[in-house]
């Protein structure tokens, strides 16, 4: 194992800064958010309502399944239940209000609408995650400044025309 130095990178020229916070829940975690932005980017061009569409939804079901009950076993970022946890709990909702028209026999009234609906808010929050991850652990933005992106943003943008 190669040694870090002191301001995080290590002989490769990698920063390992956060590395120490990696769970055992992190790496399913991971997967399975992977395995879900995947297979919702498949559903959303592919022709709805045929066995490959059934088949790949049950893929993300599964997998967004596996990323928010990974996610509620994640405590290192605050060491108690807090609002990506609640998030979690929503996606988990979200994934199962998509999902009750599939398995409801018959079928309720505007059930596609329903199912449409609940999955995109899913895939949406799923986006919004993986950006906020992206942008906290890769780009560094502080929580703060992040927090206060739509005012940070207009500047760095400028006015609008």
């Amino acid at each position: 194992m190669k040694e870090s130095s002191r301001d995080g990178e290590d002989s490769t020229g990698y920063d390992l800064r956060g590395m120490n916070e990696v769970t055992v829940a992190g790496p399913f975690h991971v997967a399975a958010a992977v395995v879900s932005l995947a297979t919702g980017a498949v559903q959303s061009v592919r022709p709805k309502g045929d066995r490959l569409h059934r088949g790949t939804g049950y893929v993300y079901a599964v997998s967004m399944l596996v990323t928010n009950v990974s996610a509620l076993l994640i405590y290192r970022f605050t060491g108690r239940f807090n609002v990506f946890h609640a998030l979690a709990l929503f996606s988990l909702f979200s994934v199962g209000m998509a999902l009750r028209p599939m398995i409801q026999k018959p079928r309720p009234a505007n059930w596609l609408i329903d199912h449409y609906m609940w999955v995109l808010w899913s895939y949406v929050g799923l986006w919004a995650a993986t950006v906020t991850e992206i942008l906290v652990r890769v780009v560094h933005v502080s929580g703060w400044r992040l927090a206060s992106a739509p005012r940070w943003s207009r500047r760095s943008v400028g006015p609008a025309s």
